[in-house]
């Protein structure tokens, strides 16, 4: 018995060495596996423009009255912004106004032949969105199918009411171009140049009474309730964006969150250079607001998401999850306190979660940020 009071503390103390070798649980973040709505975006800075904007210029060379107009004044179609006097033409001036006015006549004839191809295709997109809203109520088609109709016709009648608005302003550079023909060589005749459509006074750009070059910006007019965004996007994100997607916009100084449409992509890319001085290949997305927001102007910022795919009920782990498991995904999930490593197959991603197709249950705790001290095997706490 006189034993037992040396080998029980012995045990004690063994038993106390053993635990302190045992290996300690890693600390780690966990984050649960879930389903909801996910939404994948690009997010670009962007701008507002007037979608109609009409630059006034001067249609011959000679002294510019005064410009009394002022930003944000409203005229109307036709209404008086300066009169140019013309000065002394030598043959070579003349060739080239009438090389103008030639320019000028044929792309007013472009725009009327562009109204009447737009009026054909706003009437038949008119009747296709009709019938398939008799499919849609008979059950026969999906509402996506229908929506793209809708948004063909609002598209098609965007740009015949865009269309409309060039044909009046080339009608008016026609006539003041030929008002300068017959006002040259007069000492005493004075051109009026007046506005070629209703709207507000965008810019002033020669507000002084000056001797101005034929082709000299005067007056910018345009209607700031026609609005439409512009962003420019990566080549390889454009590919995945198509027209009628929807485009969220924040960061425009309001309060809540506004809403449109990607109305047409521009076909050809441009150069640009980024703030890491990396050239990259950039493509201009034109979308239209689904309404006009009151506080907005011409050239605001805006941050654009146009959203390329969303889903509901939709399978997803954080992002941060995810290793690279040689040409596979990997995560690393807790049971009963140990890693274990899985192998998983992922669909569509954003900024933040990944959709999981397999690999993955709903509730299932993951491992976020996993360090080189995660193993299989390895015990874990969640901190």
């Amino acid at each position: 018995m006189k034993y037992l009071r040396w080998i029980v503390p012995l045990l004690i103390v063994g038993g106390l060495i053993v635990v302190s070798l045992l290996p300690k649980p890693v600390p780690v973040d966990i984050a649960n596996v879930s389903r909801s709505n996910m939404v994948v975006a690009v997010e670009v800075e962007g701008v507002t423009r007037v979608r109609d904007l009409f630059l006034v210029a001067a249609s011959v060379s000679g002294r510019v009255k005064r410009i009394e107009l002022k930003e944000g004044d409203q005229v109307s179609e036709g209404s008086p912004i300066t009169t140019i006097y013309p000065a002394q033409m030598n043959p070579a001036q003349r060739s080239e106004l009438e090389a103008q006015i030639s320019s000028i006549e044929a792309s007013q004839q472009s725009t009327e032949a562009n109204v009447e191809g737009l009026k054909n295709q706003l009437t038949q997109a008119r009747k296709e969105e009709e019938r398939l809203k008799n499919l849609l109520d008979a059950g026969a088609i999906a509402e996506q199918q229908y929506e793209q109709a809708e948004l063909a016709v609002k598209t098609l009648a965007d740009q015949l009411e865009s269309a409309r608005y060039a044909v009046r302003s080339t009608a008016k550079q026609v006539e003041a171009a030929k008002s300068g023909r017959a006002a040259y060589g007069s000492n005493t005749a004075g051109i009026n140049v007046v506005a070629p459509a209703s709207g507000s006074v965008l810019r002033v750009f020669e507000e002084s009474e000056r001797v101005v070059m034929a082709g000299t910006p005067l007056i910018a007019i345009g209607n700031p309730k026609g609005l439409e965004i512009v962003v420019d996007v990566l080549s390889t994100d454009a590919v995945k964006i198509e027209p009628g997607d929807r485009i969220l916009i924040d960061g425009w100084g309001g309060d809540k969150q506004l809403e449109g449409i990607v109305r047409y992509i521009e076909p050809s890319a441009f150069t640009k250079i980024s703030a890491l001085g990396i050239e990259e290949q950039r493509v201009n997305i034109i979308g239209m607001f689904s309404e006009y927001p009151d506080k907005l102007g011409d050239g605001y910022r805006v941050i654009a998401r146009i959203v390329t795919w969303e889903g509901a009920d939709v399978l997803q782990v954080p992002s941060s999850a995810l290793f690279r498991d040689g040409e596979s995904w990997g995560v690393f999930v807790v049971e009963d306190g140990t890693a274990h490593k899985r192998t998983v197959t992922i669909g569509h991603r954003n900024a933040f979660d990944v959709e999981v197709i397999e690999g993955l249950s709903e509730g299932d705790q993951v491992i976020l940020h996993p360090s080189n001290q995660i193993e299989d095997g390895v015990g874990v706490e969640g901190r």
